[in-house]
């Protein structure tokens, strides 16, 4: 008798022992066996007889079963051009072509491919998008407007830093012992670089107080000219505040509901609101006064401008500083 047929002989011999003791558990725990492995012997061993208890050959690997590369193309090209469609959709669309793949090994086929969630394939569209290789289809540009508003500004002609600045207001949470607490928000469109206030309120005066402090400075430093600042429709008080204030600063002041180019702020506000409040109700941070509020925002606003990588339409992986600085270097050039 050879090694194999020993080792088979020795798992028949637990089989028999746990029949005799008529507890599995038992015969396993004296064998110095786990149940994982018994139950498989004993299924084997149904099947198959004393050759089902010898150990298999690996695997090889070139498996049968393993996904043709053909078929795992049709997945990708699927995930690209539905990127809204999830694994079981895809799995559906393919047995339509007589294709039947499994949704959990779709995601390992895409996971694989860097295209597994939403925001890679979208990631992935707007670089081939950018590169000028793929025309998008309805889709994929509907898709891509919702994933990442800036998208909706892809026609503007916003070719430099501080030619537009989008301005606006939205609400962030409501602390206790402060009530609302709003974000009066200045946004570069062209390198999604941002600037902002906290207030209790949605007076106009904190976002001129924003521009006047803190953007309008930032760009002189960088010896940028600001250009323009598009706000959406605002009230006519507020209206002829900040259109003066601009007007002493040689700004523009532009007013359009359905302007794309707000599609910075959009971004901005939806990047605020979740990692901001997390990060603050991470830290248990429910109660603060409105100056140390300011002070975790304008922490968090360092992460976002000069740390944070920004996939996507404009930066496609560059911090806002950095697509500053590039643009800047390719202007002195």
């Amino acid at each position: 008798m050879d090694a194999t047929d020993r080792l088979a002989q020795k798992r028949l011999d637990v089989l028999r022992l746990a029949e005799r003791l008529g507890n599995a558990a038992e015969a396993c725990r004296r064998s110095g066996v786990d149940r994982t492995s018994f139950y498989q012997w004993k299924r084997r061993y149904a099947r198959e007889g004393l050759a089902g208890l010898r150990n298999r050959s690996p695997v090889h690997k070139s498996h049968p079963h393993t996904t043709p590369a053909d078929v795992a193309r049709r997945i990708m090209d699927l995930a690209l051009a539905y990127p809204a469609h999830g694994c079981d959709r895809i799995a559906r669309t393919l047995v339509r072509s007589t294709i039947e793949v499994s949704p959990i090994t779709i995601q390992k086929i895409l996971h694989k491919a860097g295209l597994g969630t939403m925001e890679t394939r979208g990631a992935a569209l707007e670089a081939s998008y950018a590169a000028g290789s793929k025309k998008l289809t309805a889709d994929q540009t509907e898709f891509l407007e919702k994933f990442n508003p800036c998208f909706r500004a892809r026609g503007s002609e916003i070719s430099r830093p501080g030619q537009v600045l989008c301005q606006g207001t939205f609400f962030l949470c409501r602390f206790e012992g402060l009530g609302p607490i709003y974000v009066h928000a200045v946004v570069d469109g062209f390198s999604s670089y941002a600037f902002g206030v906290l207030a209790t309120t949605t007076r106009i005066e904190p976002a001129i107080g924003s521009l006047r402090d803190q953007a309008l400075p930032f760009f002189a430093r960088k010896q940028i000219t600001v250009e323009a600042v598009l706000t959406a429709k605002i009230s006519d008080p507020s209206r002829s505040m900040l259109s003066k204030y601009l007007s002493s600063a040689g700004i523009h002041h532009r007013v359009s509901e359905a302007d794309a180019a707000n599609g910075f702020l959009e971004r901005f506000r939806r990047i605020a609101i979740a990692e901001l409040l997390h990060s603050l109700f991470a830290r248990r941070i429910a109660r603060a006064g409105i100056a140390r509020l300011q002070r975790e925002f304008d922490d968090w606003l360092v992460s976002y401008n000069e740390r944070r990588r920004h996939e996507g339409y404009r930066n496609y992986g560059a911090t806002p500083a950095e697509a500053i600085e590039n643009a800047s270097s390719r202007t002195s050039s």
